[in-house]
């Protein structure tokens, strides 16, 4: 057999410290990630590890995203991540403006024309409270500067809420 000097040892014993115990009668812990996971012969099966790159491979994001998450890093990849981030950075600015575009076009329709139903929801106007800005009433009274505090315009906004049963 091979000899382990003390050093080697030691961060063996601290890396399998490190792993949860876990009770295989029970549900799977939640997963964490740490220096655990270098070694760690679950990689493969562990959400934690797994689910960037999956939810990357569902989104139908490329596949070069898989390197960026848990392969090794080197300058090429870094500058493949760097170019990708730029590209998906882009697309989140133009996602957004679209994003915008139809929320504001589904507000102003459900606004004149009452709520549509989408499968178990509906999307339209509702109530608010409204909000304020600014101290709050207790800081205010406590100040003794009751003059100043406004009630909160009441408005509506829209938004999805469960339909009704039967409606």
């Amino acid at each position: 057999t091979k000899d382990i000097d003390e050093q080697r040892l030691s961060e063996i014993i601290a890396n399998i410290r490190s792993i949860p115990p876990v009770d295989v009668s029970k549900p799977q812990p939640e997963a964490s990630v740490g220096k655990h996971c270098e070694h760690c012969w679950q990689r493969l099966h562990c959400d934690e590890h797994l689910l960037p790159g999956a939810i990357a491979v569902k989104a139908g994001l490329p596949a070069p995203y898989a390197e960026f998450v848990g392969g090794e890093l080197t300058a090429e990849v870094t500058i493949r991540a760097l170019k990708w981030l730029e590209e998906a950075e882009s697309m989140h600015a133009k996602i957004g403006a679209i994003i915008n575009l139809v929320r504001g076009n589904a507000d102003a329709h459900v606004t004149q024309n009452g709520p549509v139903r989408v499968g178990e929801l509906l999307y339209g106007p509702r109530p608010t409270n409204g909000a304020r800005s600014g101290a709050t009433v207790a800081t205010l009274e406590k100040e003794g500067l009751q003059r100043l505090i406004r009630p909160a315009k009441a408005g509506t906004k829209c938004k999805w809420y469960p339909a009704e049963k039967g409606g």
